[in-house]
């Protein structure tokens, strides 16, 4: 079958038959991912004028095979972007799956001129399409639990070298200690990653708490969103990793002996920090010192002062080294916890 397809830009002539294509994978092959009244939306939300459009706003293609249209597929700049890109609208006719269609579709968009000028190309899939991205070199985004909409985002990285293969010191230098002022949205990102977690954890969660500075008003702050999770007793560190990798998390660091730890990292790309940054902090049931020393910060204004000026000063000196900047903080975060407790005794 490959080599009887053949892949060429769309023309106005072929839109109906695209959107047969979209409609029949819709309803045949996605109806395993939606349930049926979300299918027919996105049927009705694909009208000819919608398809004519698209083509217009993209690069459409389509496949031909024995002068049928086959399948489709498009990619356009992600939101403007010059360096990013999104491929859309990938549908093969049901009949024609697992013959090298959706593969030579891939192909060509890979050689489009939006694809090649990209650093990152993004694509929305469903649940059931991720293993076939996956093998054209997409990986999730943010893991492999659909959105509110049923999408799972991928992406794949062009002209950058893998963070695996990067040393501490390209680490540090690609991510910079950077402080920004407070900001609202801090709170927003963390409840909406607290519903993700809370969900795919079930019934292993004990409780959830937004830490470090991002949860203090007021305070500069990396805008790293922290959150420490701590599960039930006896959850096997398999179990807890398995989760969490697959809510988009990529572990940085894990220790089984005596007290039980796992760090997690999300939105550290090859290009940079993504817009949204997440540190994942996991234990057992406990009481942490990272929960007094934010509480006591929310409690203490002229405290909150006092650490951004250290942070400033800190981050002057350690910019490009990350280890060292978290060590030089190490003394006035235990002097504020053991007044906290000291006050807590009391």
């Amino acid at each position: 079958m490959k080599d009887k397809i053949t892949i060429r830009r769309f023309v106005e002539s072929d839109a109906g038959a695209v959107q047969n294509i979209i409609h029949r994978g819709l309803r045949e092959i996605n109806i395993k991912d939606y349930p049926p009244e979300l299918i027919e939306e996105y049927c009705k939300y694909f009208t000819l004028e919608k398809i004519q459009s698209q083509a217009i706003s993209a690069h459409m293609y389509v496949a031909v095979a024995l002068d049928e249209v086959i399948g489709t597929g498009s990619i356009a700049p992600y939101w403007g972007s010059l360096t990013e890109s999104i491929l859309l609208t990938i549908y093969i006719l049901p009949e024609y799956i697992g013959q090298g269609v959706g593969t030579a579709i891939i192909k060509a968009l890979e050689s489009d001129e939006y694809f090649l000028r990209a650093n990152r190309i993004e694509i929305p899939s469903s649940a059931t399409a991720v293993k076939f991205y996956e093998k054209m070199g997409y990986m999730p985004k943010n893991g492999t639990e659909p959105d509110a909409e049923g999408i799972i985002a991928m992406e794949k990285f062009r002209n950058c070298k893998p963070l695996s293969e990067m040393t501490l010191e390209e680490l540090w230098q690609l991510f910079p200690i950077i402080l920004a002022e407070h900001d609202p949205d801090w709170k927003n990102h963390y409840e909406t990653e607290k519903e993700l977690l809370t969900r795919q954890f079930g019934s292993y969660l004990v409780r959830t708490n937004h830490i470090g500075s991002t949860a203090v008003k007021g305070l500069l702050a990396k805008p790293t969103v922290d959150i420490l999770l701590e599960v039930a007793a006896g959850t096997s560190p398999q179990t807890i990793r398995q989760i969490a990798v697959a809510c988009g998390y990529t572990v940085m660091a894990e220790s089984v002996q005596g007290e039980y730890r796992l760090d997690l990292c999300k939105g550290y790309t090859p290009l940079g920090f993504a817009e949204k940054v997440f540190h994942l902090h996991i234990r057992y049931p406990g009481d942490y010192d990272e929960v007094i020393f934010c509480e006591y910060l929310k409690k203490n204004p002229d405290m909150v002062q006092e650490y951004a000026q250290l942070k400033i000063e800190l981050q002057k000196r350690f910019k490009h080294n990350r280890d060292a900047y978290t060590e030089a903080k190490g003394d006035f975060i235990q002097a504020c916890v053991r007044e906290a407790r000291k006050l807590m005794q009391n």
